[in-house]
């Protein structure tokens, strides 16, 4: 009896080691793959899994490294050669616009977009969010596990359900491997079979092999590519409309703009985002993140779209309607992609033969920005001056085409003046707004202030050469200079001059005084509202200055 149950250990034990050697053997090959790529960082990409890929999670959202994104989403895109944005063929993403019209136009015109990208640690980056919109995918990242997926929306998921208890061949920490537990009605998705196994990621992010016989294939889901968003009922304008425009010259400069929240008496932030490059390219610094802040703060966003102050470059895109198209496209995709609410055209030192073009072009892509629900508006210059800075602007033609029209009130003495004067005293002001009256509708008419002043000096030699400054700057030389300001009734500002260095300064202050003027002159003519130059030159009491002062 006793070497009969011996017997029987025996056999149970044999069998055992066997059904041991065989479920490892069977795996033995699959082990050595898992072994020698997965006990890395694991990224999954449609139904192929990937190690060492780069991500950064930075500002509440994730990058990815640009090389990365080159090598495994899109080869066809390339870094620009200033090496501040990727180009990416329009041809191989997945945007949708708001209507059937705007998508066969973009389709026709659209050769290419970029975007910017984050410098980090001297390396460059893409925002994974605004990339998966580009190109129609998603990114999920397991919190467990540390996988990331990304799967193209268009692509078939091939789900499997697992039927019974499962043991799942999976990475563990460190190199080596482990058989974990996969209960019976565990969901998965099958990247791949092989050798009678079935190779899936769990809702979980666990990554492993199990038996293709503990597997069942469900149907298989798919996802389309939605527009990037409904169209509009109407355009959204706030009453009164007080715009602050905003320079940004990188893209590392756009946390800058939500640094600190937007002031009081700011409805509008145009940052100035989109500017003209050669062969019709529109060179983009925008930031989802921005949009998205300014949003939440009830701002509305109208990025400036600005030509460079390049005569010849405009020149180039003027002359060319395939051009001209080949830009609206680029502007109507970066609308839906980032979600703003207008464009703002700010194209200065143009050639006077180029005034018929350029209100053409204006009124080319306001229709179509129509059809997108945008606000339109451009820029103009007092209607006197010089052909290239003044003289190009067909003030009623663009008047029709657009929603508004800034007035640019300010530089009646510029920065490279030979004569000291006022930025922009009453008087000239005054007749800016009433000039313009007469070849601009009242309603579509917005007065520009400037929120600096200039800083002259003239030398001894009699050379004048002059510094724009905001207002603290202003304030802090008064006060380090022991400063007392008068009012010049000619201009309608407090004056201060004094000497330094051997050296005759001269200001006309942006202060109480000259804001409260200008607000006076925008009731005192009905218009619609005003815009400021810059932001960053200004503080919230300034706004608190116009606010009182044009209730």
């Amino acid at each position: 009896m006793k070497n009969i149950i011996i017997g029987i250990l025996i056999v149970l034990l044999v069998a055992s080691g066997f059904m041991a050697y065989t479920y490892y053997g069977k795996y033995d090959q699959l082990s050595d793959i898992l072994r020698a790529d997965y006990y890395t960082d694991l990224s999954v990409i449609n139904q192929a899994s990937h190690k060492g890929v780069n991500y950064l999670h930075q500002d509440g959202r994730w990058w990815i490294h640009v090389d990365d994104a080159m090598n495994l989403i899109d080869q066809d895109m390339y870094i620009s050669g200033s090496g501040q944005r990727v180009y990416i063929p329009f041809e191989h993403t997945a945007l949708k616009l708001e209507t059937r019209e705007l998508n066969d136009f973009v389709s026709t015109y659209a050769k290419s977009i970029n975007l910017p990208l984050m410098e980090k640690d001297n390396r460059k980056w893409l925002d994974l969010e605004l990339l998966g919109k580009v190109y129609g995918f998603t990114h999920q990242v397991y919190v467990e596990t540390g996988v990331h997926q990304i799967w193209t929306i268009e692509q078939d998921v091939p789900v499997v359900q697992v039927t019974k208890n499962a043991k799942m061949l999976s990475a563990k920490s460190g190199p080596s491997l482990g058989l974990g537990q996969v209960p019976s009605g565990t969901m998965a998705i099958e990247l791949y079979a092989e050798n009678d196994a079935s190779y899936i990621l769990t809702g979980t992010g666990d990554l492993g092999w199990v038996e293709s016989s503990k597997v069942t294939k469900r149907d298989s889901t798919q996802g389309q590519v939605q527009p990037l968003r409904s169209l509009r009922r109407g355009k959204d304008i706030p009453e009164p409309l007080h715009l602050a425009w905003q320079q940004v010259s990188t893209f590392a400069g756009n946390p800058d703009l939500v640094k600190t929240p937007l002031e009081e008496g700011i409805n509008i932030l145009s940052p100035t985002w989109f500017n003209l490059n050669v062969d019709g390219i529109v060179l983009n610094l925008a930031d989802p993140q921005v949009v998205d802040k300014l949003h939440q703060a009830e701002a509305k966003v109208w990025p400036i779209f600005k030509n460079n102050f390049d005569p010849d470059w405009t020149q180039e895109l003027l002359a060319s309607p395939d051009l001209q198209n080949r830009v609206i496209a680029q502007l109507l995709v970066y609308n839906a992609l980032y979600d703003i609410d207008g464009i703002n055209f700010d194209f200065e030192n143009m050639y006077l033969a180029d005034k018929e073009g350029y209100a053409s072009f204006v009124q080319k892509a306001s229709h179509l920005l129509d059809q997108q629900q945008m606000v339109s508006s451009v820029d103009v210059t007092v209607p006197w001056g010089s052909d290239m800075w003044s003289k190009v602007y067909d003030r009623p033609a663009l008047a029709q085409a657009v929603d508004f029209v800034m007035l640019m009130a300010y530089d009646e003495y510029w920065a490279s003046s030979q004569k000291t004067g006022s930025v922009a005293s009453e008087p000239w002001v005054r007749r800016g707004i009433e000039e313009s009256l007469d070849l601009i509708p009242r309603e579509k008419l917005i007065l520009g202030f400037p929120f600096y002043a200039r800083v002259w000096t003239t030398q001894s030699s009699g050379k004048v050469s002059s510094k724009a400054v905001g207002f603290n700057t202003q304030q802090k030389i008064l006060k380090e200079n022991n400063l007392q300001a008068s009012f010049d009734p000619n201009t309608g500002q407090n004056f201060v001059v004094y000497t330094l260095g051997g050296e005759k300064k001269e200001i006309w202050l942006e202060d109480e005084t000259s804001v409260r003027m200008r607000a006076k002159l925008v009731k005192e003519y009905d218009l619609p509202g005003l815009a400021a130059w810059s932001r960053s030159f200004g503080h919230q009491e300034v706004w608190n200055w116009i606010q009182s002062e044009l209730e």
